[in-house]
């Protein structure tokens, strides 16, 4: 009986880890794309950022691609 619920227990994982192996997860989103510079754009969408009422308390480059930026607010 032991054996039946190990044996169980495995096949549920397996599934479990190839359904979530499947699924296309986006830590974050493309949200423009320009053919101004990054920084000039950066700064265009931090100024507008605080206009809204919003905090930037971060960003970085993601997967360290330079040509990607992710902005951390807070209101």
């Amino acid at each position: 009986m032991k054996f039946i619920k190990i044996i169980l227990t495995i096949i549920i994982f397996s599934i479990f880890i190839n359904y979530v192996s499947a699924q296309n997860l986006q830590p974050y989103i493309l949200a423009a794309t320009s053919d101004a510079s990054l920084s000039a754009i950066s700064n265009a969408v931090k100024t507008n950022l605080t206009e809204s009422g919003l905090d930037v308390i971060g960003e970085y480059s993601p997967a360290n691609d330079s040509n990607r930026k992710v902005f951390v607010v807070t209101s």
